[in-house]
């Protein structure tokens, strides 16, 4: 399925979901299902998108990095953990 989230927006998801890299306030929001911060925060082009942004976390990405702020931040915090463990066996 073709979303038509912007190549940038694209990159900003992928490294917080490979990563763990924080996501910006918008992200953030749809991250973390809080409609209200997600269409306040959206400038006009992600506005239109908004649906496609929450089909694509809906479908697409772990259900484990998405549903709750508390969710988003644990999230980080697993991937920077894998990340130094990685480091360490190096």
């Amino acid at each position: 399925m073709d979303y038509n989230i912007p190549d940038y927006m694209m990159k900003s998801i992928n490294e917080y979901v490979q990563d763990g890299k924080p996501l910006g306030g918008f992200l953030r929001a749809v991250f973390a299902n809080d409609l209200i911060k997600a269409v306040t925060g959206a400038d006009e082009d992600n506005y239109k998108l908004l649906k496609s942004y929450v089909l694509y976390v809906h479908w697409e990405v772990p259900a484990s990095c998405h549903g709750s702020y508390e969710i988003v931040k644990k999230w980080i915090r697993k991937k920077r953990e894998e990340q130094n463990e990685n480091k360490g066996n190096d």
